[in-house]
Order: C-alpha cells, then structure tokens, then sequence
C-alpha cells in the first residue's frame, strides 16, 4: 500500500451568492421602475410647505388674538363707550357715557378719536338756570374729526369739586386729553379764562386751604399763548374766585402736576344768557378745544 496521501480535487461551486445578489438589484430595479429618485423628495417638500403654511397661518392668528386682549388704550383716547367708572356718588354725572354715535366714529376712525373732559355745574342757590350745565349737556357725546366730548354736570359741593381730581387719580380711568371746566359768573360781560387758581377752600370765608400742603397758587397747565377765543381783553382773569369754580380748577391742576399728566386743563367762566345765548358759548368752548389739542400736538 503506497504510504503517500493522494490528492483530491474537489471542484469549486459556482457563485450564486453573487449572482443572487445581482438578480435581487435587478428584479427591485424592475419593480420600482415607475418611481423616480427626484420625484419623491419633491412629493415630500410640498406637503411640508403645506405643513408650515397652516402653522404659520395659526402662529399669525394665535399673536393677533393675543395683542387685542392686552391691548392697553393711550391716554386721552376713547376706547370703550365709558371712560368714568359707574359710581353711586352724589357727584355722579348726568351722563357718564359717550354716545353710541361717538363711539362707533372713534371706533372705525382711522385714529382713535381723543376724549376732552367737559364739567359744567348745576344751579345752585338763586341761580335756577346755569348756563354751565347746559353747555355741557349740548357738547356731551358730540364728535369732531379729532376729538369727542365727555361732558358732565357736577353739583355745587366740595364732592362735586373733587370728582375730576379723583378720576385722575384712578388707574383704570383712561385720562382725557384735554379739561374744561364751566362756571356762572353774573358779572362777566363775555367769556373770561382763569389763568390760575388759588389754594382757597370754598365756603371757608378764604380762610381754609383746599389742601393743606399745597402751594398758594396754581397756573393753568395749557399754553396760554397759544389760545385766542375771542378778541377781548376781558377773556383773561386772574381771579377765579373763592368758591367751587375756583376749588375745582385747583384740584385738577394740582393732580396733574402731582402725577405730571400731559393735560391741558382751563377754567372758563360763563356770562348770564341774556349776555350770551348757550349755543354761542357752546361754539367758543369748541374753538377753545381745537386749540387745546393743537397745542397738545406741538408738545408731542
């Protein structure tokens, strides 16, 4: 027996790995034919553009929603129908409400209109008639381009003095752009603006301070200079009186400056009717806003 190992040769089997492999491409690169490698990317960017539209779009109306309702108005701007809070006070006005009229114009103004503070007082004593409160009636809830008018009848008392003072102190009272206080003077021969007021209690017999540490005197907060009414030399005074004209002048000057408000605030007191009827004093106390206003703006 021959020792030496014979050799034995066993063929190779062919590859079908390979060949598998290569038929598996094929028969997917058959199947999958009808779909194209640019076109599904393109499929997928345009429902992700779809996608982010929708949610930008409810991004959009979620912020828009959002800054109306904190939306805080500007001072001495009509936002709502009411820009004194109801009250049961006895000082409480006849009106406290722009018209509905009024407020729709402000509303779809292309600038909210400004609210000018008009206060008038109620007879008193032996005057029956006051020609304040009736102007103040006429001008309530009246609009121009600018402005409304706000417009209240006050009664005769240290409450009805303080009650324009105690709105600007409110926070959530949206304060005027402009104040004009009315009063009877039976002796004026016309319209007469009061430069300044004094620190004189009403019905003290000038003996007692409105407030007991205020100064002496107070000037009017508009620009005098730029007001012409009437081509009178009577229009200005520099004595308001001792008695509520004079009281409620003072208290609203001495808040504003207090809280240094940006108002423009005069007092003006009215003649008799025989003197002037009310629709005159009506249309001078107009021309007296527009000024104020305008000297607003300049300030602005």
């Amino acid at each position: 027996m021959d020792d030496s190992m014979s050799t034995i040769t066993v063929p190779l089997l062919p590859d079908n790995t390979s060949r598998n492999v290569n038929r598996k491409e094929r028969l997917f690169a058959h199947h999958h034919s009808s779909y194209s490698i640019a076109g599904a990317p393109e499929l997928h960017a345009s429902g992700m553009r779809r996608w982010l539209c929708g949610a930008l779009l409810l991004f959009v109306l979620v912020l828009a929603g959002y800054l109306v309702c904190t939306r805080e108005p500007a001072d001495g701007y009509l936002d709502h129908d009411s820009s004194i809070p109801e009250s049961a006070d006895t000082a409480r006005l006849t009106s406290l409400r722009v018209s509905a009229a009024a407020a729709a114009s402000a509303e779809f103004s292309p600038r909210r209109k400004r609210v000018v503070w008009v206060t008038g007082y109620q007879p008193f004593k032996d005057f029956t008639f006051n020609p304040s409160a009736a102007v103040a009636r006429t001008l309530n809830g009246s609009c121009t381009h600018d402005y409304c008018v706000q417009a209240f009848e006050l009664p005769v008392t240290h409450a009805g003095a303080s009650q324009p003072a105690s709105w600007l102190r409110e926070p959530a009272v949206p304060k005027p752009a402009a104040i004009v206080h009315l009063g009877l003077e039976d002796r004026a021969k016309g319209l007469k603006l009061e430069v300044a007021a004094k620190n004189v209690l009403a019905e003290s017999n000038s003996s007692l301070p409105i407030l007991a540490n205020g100064t002496s005197i107070l000037p009017s907060t508009a620009n005098l200079g730029l007001i012409d009414v009437v081509d009178a030399d009577e229009m200005w005074s520099v004595d308001a009186g001792s008695y509520y004209c004079n009281e409620i002048y003072f208290r609203t000057l001495s808040e504003i400056r207090t809280r240094g408000l940006n108002i423009p605030a005069i007092f003006v007191h009215l003649p008799e009717p025989r003197v002037m009827s009310v629709e005159q004093d009506g249309r001078l106390v107009r021309r007296l806003i527009s000024q104020l206003l305008a000297e607003v703006d300049t300030r602005d």
